[in-house]
């Protein structure tokens, strides 16, 4: 739902937001760019809300460290070679964060089901995919 209404409204709001900012026709020119390559990246960023705030509700803070930690070293990594090594502008530093996102988000990904398998009890897949909560997602 959110995803979509991103897609839908982004271009109407990317284009409200840099008028009210009133930069040079150059700024506005890399930062209407760098806000649509950013947009790619925000199915991952929900998603890393999702399991911070799910291993923050576990109380394991130092999982949310890390994740947070490879997030920032990736970005800070492939900034420095997109933009100083690549010679590329803004739009390297967005793709940049967009791939430190889907890393953070594999890698938050494979803590949740590692921890998952820890946990007492089971994971019942198909009372997810048969419940009268999704059906109405699925159709």
């Amino acid at each position: 739902m959110i995803g979509s209404l991103l897609i839908v409204f982004a271009s109407p709001l990317i284009t409200l937001g840099l008028w009210l900012l009133d930069g040079s026709e150059v700024a506005t020119h890399l930062a209407r760019e760098y806000a649509h390559i950013r947009l790619w990246s925000a199915p991952a960023v929900l998603a890393n809300y999702a399991i911070l705030g799910w291993f923050l509700g576990q109380q394991n803070s130092r999982v949310t460290l890390m994740i947070l930690l490879l997030t920032n070293s990736v970005n800070i990594v492939l900034d420095l070679w997109f933009v100083v090594g690549l010679g590329m502008t803004s739009n390297g530093v967005a793709w940049a964060s967009v791939i430190a996102d889907y890393s953070a988000l594999a890698f938050g990904s494979y803590l949740v089901l590692r921890q998952l398998t820890r946990l007492e009890g089971h994971f019942c897949a198909s009372a997810c995919w048969h419940s009268r909560l999704t059906q109405p997602c699925l159709t």
